[in-house]
C-alpha cells in the first residue's frame, strides 16, 4: 500500500497519512474539474444589490458580509448604525483591510476609501446583539 503524507501538527509532530487507494478517486475528480465537496461553486455576485441593507446580528459570533462593486477610483463611503456595539471592516480582493472602524461601544461606525482595485470589495460587519442599517452611499 502506498501512502501520501506531508502534514505534521503540534509540537508532538502528529502526522496525517492517507492511502493512495483512498485518495486517488477524489484527486482524479478534482483534476477533471468535478465538484467533490457538494457545495456547488459559490461566486461573488458581480451585479445587482442595493445601497442600503437592514439586518440583525444575534450573537457575539454573528457577522454580515456585503459585496461592494465599485469601479477603480470610485469613492466607497460606509456607515453602520446600531443601538449596540458594532464594528465594520472593508477588505479588498486580496483580503487587505482598507477601512477599519470600531470606535466606542455603541452608535455609528463609518469610513471612506477609494477603490484602489477594479475588483469586488467586502464589507464585513460584526457586533454583539445589534440591530442596525448598513449604508453604502
Amino acid at each position: 500500500m502506498s501512502c501520501v503524507s506531508g502534514f505534521k501538527f503540534s509540537e508532538a509532530q502528529f502526522g496525517i497519512v492517507a492511502s493512495t487507494a483512498d485518495v486517488l478517486p477524489r484527486v482524479t475528480q478534482l483534476i477533471s474539474g468535478e465538484e467533490v465537496d457538494g457545495l456547488s461553486h459559490q461566486q461573488v455576485p458581480l451585479s445587482g444589490g442595493a445601497l442600503e441593507s437592514d439586518g440583525t446580528l444575534t450573537s457575539f459570533w454573528d457577522t454580515a458580509v456585503y459585496v461592494i462593486n465599485e469601479p477603480l477610483g470610485a469613492s466607497i463611503d460606509l456607515k453602520v448604525d446600531s443601538e449596540d456595539d458594532v464594528a465594520l471592516y472593508l477588505l479588498n480582493a486580496f483580503g487587505d483591510i482598507i477601512i477599519e472602524s470600531d470606535v466606542g461601544s455603541t452608535g455609528i461606525e463609518s469610513g471612506s476609501a477609494e477603490a484602489a482595485l477594479d475588483a469586488p470589495h467586502l464589507l464585513w460587519s460584526l457586533c454583539p446583539v445589534a440591530t442596525g442599517e448598513v449604508l453604502n452611499s
